[in-house]
């Protein structure tokens, strides 16, 4: 495990290696203003097992996450099942 500053890197280089480690399908932590998030590429199933074992998480149980827009939502969901008005 590594730990690195934002505050002493700075956003730009501190972004640079969060990059770098969700590439190789490795985990970051967050910090957000309610709680510290985990990060990682859940379609991994390695990375998926890793988060919830951090998590200390039953398998069985639901994950929250989150998607970078629209476009990567209509690409999991079948918009057929909803409203229109979502475009």
């Amino acid at each position: 495990m590594n730990i690195f500053d934002i505050n002493k890197l700075g956003f730009d280089e501190s972004a640079k290696i969060a990059e770098q480690i969700l590439k190789e399908n490795g985990i970051i932590v967050y910090p957000t203003d309610t709680i510290y998030g985990l990060a990682g590429n859940i379609f991994n199933e390695i990375v998926y097992d890793h988060i919830m074992m951090v998590k200390q998480r039953d398998l069985t149980k639901a994950i929250s996450w989150q998607i970078s827009d629209i476009s990567a939502l209509k690409s999991l969901v079948n918009f057929n099942l909803l409203p229109d008005n979502l475009d």
